[in-house]
C-alpha cells in the first residue's frame, strides 16, 4: 500500500505540470484535425488526378477518333482521286480510241472511193478498147470477105492468054497479094489460117483455066487474056486503093493501140500510186495504233507509277501516323503511367510516414494518456472514434453508391444498346412489312377498280330498277283509279298494299255484279257500286290500259314475260315488292356506307378538304374543284398537276411520295406544303417528338458534326445544330448569332438619292457604296462601352446581350464590333490592295476571291477602297428591258435576264420594279374575288399564294 502510495503520489504534480486535463486533450485534438486534414487534402488530389487522368483519356480517345476519321477521310479522298484520275484516263483512251478509229474509218472510205473510181476508169477504159477492137474485127472481116467476092468473080471469068503470061501475072497478083497478107497478117494474126484457104483456092483457080486454055485457041486465049489484064489491072488499081485505105486504117488502129497502151500504163501507174497511198495510209494508220499503244501503255504505266506513289505515300502515311499515334500513345501511357506511380508512391510515402508519425505519436501519447488519463480523455477519444468509423462508414457508403450508380448507368447502356438493336430489328421488319403492304395495296387497287366497275353496273341495275318501280307504281294506280275512282290516293301508301287494295275492290266488284245480273238480269247502280256495262266497260277499260302498261315495262326492262297461266296481280305484287325490298336495301345501305365514311373521314382521318376561299368543308377533292369552279369561277390550274383525282394522297408516306400526282417530294415540310396548296387539304398539327432522356449529351462544338448521344454524322454543320436543338433540346447551341437582334431598319428609301431599295441587304449595301456608310458601325454603343474579349461568361457589354459558346461570342465580336481575337501582325509593311494573289502581306495571309480579301482590308485594316463598278460612267443607264441582255454602258452582254438586273441594279445601282410586274400604273385589288394581280396581270389558285406574291412582289 506504501508503494503504491508512493509510486502514485509524485506523477499527479507532473500530469498537471505537462499533461493536464485541458491542455494534452487540446493538443492532441489539433494535431489529429492536421492529421485528418492531410489526408483529405491527399485523397482530394488524388480524386483530381484521377479527373485529371479521366480528362485525359477521354481527350486521346476523342484525338484517336479524330485522327481515325481525318485517316479515313483521307483514304477516301484519295480513293475517290484515283477514280477520277482513272476515269478521266479511261475517257482519254476511249476519246483516242474514237478519233484512231474514226480517221481509219475516213481513209478506208477514201480509199475504197479511190479503188472505185479506178475501177470505174478501168471499166470506161477496157469498154472502149474493147468496142474499137470490134470495130476493127468487123472492118477486116469486111474486107476480107471483099477480097473473096472478088476471087470469086475472077474464077468465073475466062482467060484467052497463053499459059506463060497467065502464069506471070497470076505470079505478080500472089507477090502482091501475098505482101497484102503479110500486110494483113501483121494487123490480125488470127485470120492466118483463112489466108492459107484462100492462097489454096488462088492455085486451084490457077489450074483450071490452063486446062480450059488447051482446049480453046490463041487468039481466043490471047483476048481473054488482054480482058483478063485489064480486069486485072483495073481491080488491082481498085486493091491499091482499098491496100492504101487499108493500111491508113491499119496505121489508126496501131496509133489507138497505142493510145490504148498509153492510158493502160497510165491507169497502171495511177493504180500502182493508189496501192502506194493506200499502204502508206495502212503504214501511218499502224504507226498511229502503235504510237497510240505506246501512249497508252506508256499512261498506263505512269497512272499505275502515280498510284503506286499515291498508294506508297498513303501506306506509307498511314503507317508513320500509327506509328506516331502508337509511339504517342507508347509515350503517353508510360508518362501517365509514371505520373501514376510517382503519385501513388508519394501517396503511399506520405501515408506511410504519416502512419509512422501518428502510430509514434500515438504510442507516445497512449503511453501518456494511459499514464495519466482521466475520464475525460476516454470520452473524448471514445467520440472521435466514433466520429472517424462514421465518416469511413460515410465514404464507404458513397463508394457503393457510386459503384451502384456506375452499374446502373451500365444497364442503362446496355439496354439502350439492346433497345437500338431491336429498333434496328423492328426497322427491318417494317421494311419487311411495307414491301408487303405495297403489295397488298397494288391488289387493293385491283380490287377497288373491280368494285368500282361493279359499282357502275349496280347503279345501271338501280336505274332500271327505279324506272320498273315508276312504270309499277303508276300501274297500281290505274287499277285503284279504275276500281274506284272516288278514292283519294295516299302518296305514302306502298305499293303492295296499293295493289292489294285494287284486286280486293275489283274482286268486290265482280261479286256485286255477278248476284245482281243473276238476280235482276238488268243493269243499274246501287249504293254506289256501278253496274254491270260499267264494270265490263271499266274492266274492258282497265285491260286496255292494262296491255299498254305490259307493252311499256316489256320496252323499259327489255324483257318479255309471256308465261301462261300467271295473274297479273300477283306477278306485278310479287315483283313490286321485290323491287321496293331491294331498292330499300340498297339505300339503306348506301346510307350506312356514306355515313359510316364521312364520320372515318371527320374521326379518324387526319385531314379534311376545305376550299380556301369560302372555308367551306368538302367530302373530297373532286368536289372542291368543281365547287370552286362552279362557285367562284377559279380556273382549275391543279388539275395539271394532278393526274388522278380520285385517288387520295397519303400524308404519312415515309417516302413523301404523291400517289395522286405521282411525284415524290425532298422533304416532308414540301410535300405537306403540297398537299396544303395544291389538294386543299387541312392538315392536322404534327405532334412535337419527345426528347430522347439519355445520359450522354452532344457536343455542340463537334469539328466533325459528330452526334456520340445517337451515334450518327451529319453532313453539314446546320443540319447538326438542327438535330441538336429539336432532338436533344438544346436550345442555346450557336443559334443566338450576330443577326438575331434588329437592326432597326424599318424602311428602305434613302431620302438623299429619293431611290427605295429592294430589301434591306439592298439598302446596306447602297449605304455602304454610295455614302460610304457602314450600318454595323452605326449599331455599336459609343467607344466608352467596349465588348471584354477576354469574358468567361461570354457576356457582350456594349451590347447587353450574352451568347451560348465561345464560337459564337468570337462570331459576334468580329461581325458586329469589327473585333479580331486574333489580332493582326504589327509589321511596317502595309498590304497591297491590288495584289493579284489575293496575299495580305502585313497579315502574312492568303484569300481565296477578291471579296474577301477586299473585305479583310476594309474591316482589318481600316482601308477605303474604290467601289468595283466596271466600266460604269455616271450619269449613263442601261436599258433594263433589253432583249439580248446587253449592256449598251459597259460593252457586254450577260447570259440570263435575272444577271443582267443584278447587273443593273447592283453595277449601275438602278432601282427595278419586280420582272414579274408588266403593267406598273395599274391598281391592285387585294380583295379580289378571283385572285388576280393587275400589275402583274396574272391569277393566282390560292388565296395563300396569292398573299404571298403581293407580299413578295408589290410589298402589300
Amino acid at each position: 500500500m506504501e508503494l503504491s502510495t508512493n509510486t502514485a503520489a509524485p506523477k499527479p504534480p507532473k500530469r498537471q505540470e505537462t499533461l493536464g486535463p485541458a491542455s494534452p486533450i487540446q493538443d492532441w485534438e489539433v494535431e489529429r484535425a492536421t492529421i485528418l486534414a492531410d489526408r483529405k487534402e491527399s485523397r482530394e488530389k488524388a480524386e483530381r488526378l484521377e479527373k485529371k487522368l479521366e480528362l485525359d483519356r477521354q481527350t486521346y480517345e476523342k484525338n484517336t477518333a479524330s485522327l481515325l476519321r481525318e485517316n479515313k477521310l483521307k483514304e477516301t479522298f484519295l480513293e475517290k482521286r484515283i477514280k477520277d484520275v482513272q476515269e478521266q484516263l479511261m475517257e482519254q483512251l476511249v476519246q483516242v480510241q474514237r478519233t484512231l478509229d474514226e480517221e481509219r474509218s475516213s481513209f478506208q472510205e477514201q480509199v475504197r472511193n479511190l479503188k472505185s473510181q479506178h475501177e470505174a476508169a478501168f471499166e470506161a477504159e477496157e469498154k472502149k478498147y474493147q468496142r474499137r477492137l470490134t470495130s476493127l474485127q468487123e472492118r477486116l472481116n469486111a474486107k476480107d470477105k471483099e477480097y473473096a467476092e472478088i476471087f470469086e468473080k475472077e474464077q468465073h471469068n475466062p482467060t484467052t492468054e497463053s499459059d506463060v503470061e497467065k502464069e506471070k501475072i497470076i505470079e505478080s497478083l500472089n507477090i502482091q497479094l501475098a505482101k497484102n497478107q503479110e500486110e494483113m497478117a501483121k494487123l490480125r494474126e488470127s485470120n492466118s489460117e483463112s489466108e492459107d484457104e484462100n492462097e489454096n483456092e488462088n492455085d486451084d483457080d490457077d489450074s483450071t483455066p490452063t486446062n480450059q486454055a488447051t482446049s480453046t485457041t490463041p487468039s481466043q486465049e490471047y483476048q481473054q487474056l488482054e480482058s483478063l489484064y485489064k480486069s486485072l489491072q483495073e481491080k488491082f488499081e481498085t486493091t491499091e486503093l482499098a491496100l492504101k485505105d487499108c493500111k491508113q486504117e491499119n496505121q489508126d488502129c496501131i496509133r489507138q493501140i497505142d493510145e490504148l497502151k498509153t492510158s493502160l500504163s497510165a491507169a497502171q501507174q495511177q493504180k500502182k500510186r493508189v496501192d502506194q497511198v493506200v499502204s502508206s495510209q495502212d503504214a501511218h494508220i499502224k504507226e498511229l495504233t502503235e504510237k497510240f499503244m505506246s501512249e497508252a501503255q506508256r499512261t498506263e504505266m505512269t497512272n499505275q507509277a502515280q498510284f503506286q506513289n499515291l498508294q506508297s505515300e498513303h501506306t506509307e502515311l498511314m503507317r508513320e501516323l500509327r506509328e506516331q499515334h502508337e509511339t504517342e500513345k507508347e509515350v503517353w501511357q508510360i508518362e501517365q503511367t509514371a505520373l501514376i506511380d510517382e503519385i501513388r508512391r508519394e501517396l503511399n510515402f506520405e501515408k506511410e510516414e504519416a502512419l509512422r508519425e501518428l502510430g509514434r505519436e500515438w504510442k507516445e501519447k497512449s503511453e501518456d494518456l494511459h499514464a495519466s488519463m482521466s475520464k475525460d480523455a476516454m470520452e473524448i477519444q471514445a467520440h472521435w472514434e466514433n466520429k472517424l468509423e462514421e465518416a469511413k462508414s460515410g465514404s464507404l457508403l458513397k463508394i457503393s453508391r457510386l459503384q451502384g450508380e456506375i452499374a446502373v448507368i451500365k444497364d442503362r447502356l446496355g439496354r439502350e444498346i439492346t433497345r437500338r438493336k431491336q429498333n434496328q430489328a423492328l426497322l427491318e421488319e417494317a421494311l419487311d412489312k411495307n414491301k408487303l403492304l405495297d403489295e397488298s395495296l397494288k391488289k387493293y387497287q385491283s380490287k377497288c377498280h373491280d368494285l368500282l366497275k361493279q359499282r357502275t353496273v349496280t347503279e345501271k341495275e338501280i336505274q332500271l330498277l327505279k324506272c320498273q318501280h315508276r312504270t309499277s307504281y303508276k300501274l297500281a294506280v290505274d287499277l285503284l283509279t279504275v276500281t274506284s275512282p272516288n278514292r283519294v290516293i295516299d302518296s305514302r301508301t306502298r305499293l303492295p298494299d296499293m295493289l292489294q287494295s285494287a284486286v280486293r275492290d275489283a274482286t268486290l266488284m265482280r261479286f256485286h255484279a255477278e248476284t245482281e245480273s243473276d238476280n235482276h238480269g238488268s243493269t243499274f247502280a246501287m249504293n254506289g257500286i256501278p253496274t254491270a256495262t260499267s264494270f265490263m266497260f271499266s274492266s274492258n277499260e282497265f285491260s286496255m290500259k292494262l296491255r299498254d302498261r305490259q307493252k311499256r315495262i316489256s320496252t323499259d326492262i327489255k324483257q318479255e314475260d309471256t308465261k301462261a297461266g300467271i295473274s297479273l296481280t300477283n306477278a306485278s305484287s310479287t315483283t313490286v315488292d321485290v323491287l321496293n325490298t331491294w331498292i330499300r336495301d340498297s339505300i339503306k345501305q348506301e346510307d350506312t356506307k356514306n355515313d359510316s365514311s364521312l364520320s372515318q373521314q371527320n374521326e379518324k382521318k387526319d385531314y379534311f378538304y376545305r376550299c380556301d376561299i369560302c372555308k367551306k368543308r368538302m367530302p373530297n377533292l373532286k368536289s372542291v374543284l368543281q365547287h370552286r369552279v362552279s362557285a367562284h369561277n377559279v380556273n382549275p390550274s391543279a388539275i395539271r398537276i394532278i393526274k388522278d383525282v380520285n385517288t387520295e394522297p397519303d400524308m404519312h408516306d415515309p417516302n413523301y411520295y404523291c400517289k395522286s400526282c405521282e411525284k415524290r417530294y425532298d422533304c416532308k415540310k414540301v410535300y405537306r406544303s403540297h398537299l396544303r396548296s395544291v389538294h386543299f387539304m387541312v392538315l392536322k398539327a404534327l405532334l412535337k417528338r419527345a426528347i430522347p432522356q439519355t445520359i450522354i449529351a452532344p457536343d455542340p462544338d463537334d469539328p466533325n458534326h459528330y452526334c456520340r448521344a445517337c451515334d450518327s454524322k451529319y453532313s453539314c454543320k446546320s443540319n447538326y445544330k438542327q438535330h441538336c436543338r429539336y432532338a436533344h433540346g438544346m436550345k442555346s447551341v450557336k443559334f443566338e448569332a450576330a443577326w438575331t437582334k434588329s437592326d432597326g431598319i424599318t424602311d428602305t428609301y434613302c431620302k438623299r438619292c429619293d431611290i427605295r431599295s429592294v430589301n434591306k441587304t439592298a439598302y446596306k449595301k447602297h449605304l455602304f457604296a454610295i455614302h460610304k456608310i457602314d450600318w454595323r458601325l452605326i449599331q455599336q454603343k459609343p467607344k466608352s462601352v467596349v465588348p471584354d474579349v477576354d469574358d468567361p461568361n461570354f457576356y457582350c457589354q456594349a451590347c447587353e446581350k450574352k451568347l451560348s459558346c465561345k464560337g459564337s461570342f468570337k462570331v459576334h465580336l468580329m461581325r458586329i464590333h469589327a473585333i479580331y481575337l486574333s489580332a493582326p501582325k504589327k509589321t511596317s509593311m502595309e498590304p497591297d490592295t491590288d495584289d493579284p494573289n489575293y496575299n495580305c502581306r502585313a497579315c502574312e495571309k492568303n484569300y481565296i476571291s477578291r471579296n474577301q480579301y477586299r473585305k479583310h482590308l476594309r474591316i482589318v485594316h481600316q482601308i477605303a477602297l474604290p467601289l468595283l463598278r466596271g466600266n460604269a460612267k455616271p450619269g449613263k443607264f442601261p436599258d433594263p428591258n433589253d432583249p439580248q441582255y446587253y449592256c449598251s454602258v459597259c460593252k457586254k452582254s450577260l447570259n440570263t435576264k435575272k444577271s443582267y438586273r443584278n447587273h443593273c441594279k447592283f453595277f449601275h445601282y438602278m432601282t427595278l420594279d419586280h420582272y414579274s410586274i408588266l403593267n406598273p400604273n395599274a391598281t391592285i385589288d387585294t380583295n379580289h374575288p378571283e385572285l388576280y394581280c393587275a400589275q402583274c396581270e396574272r391569277f393566282y389558285s390560292s388565296a395563300l399564294n396569292f398573299k404571298i406574291h403581293l407580299r413578295r412582289v408589290h410589298t402589300l
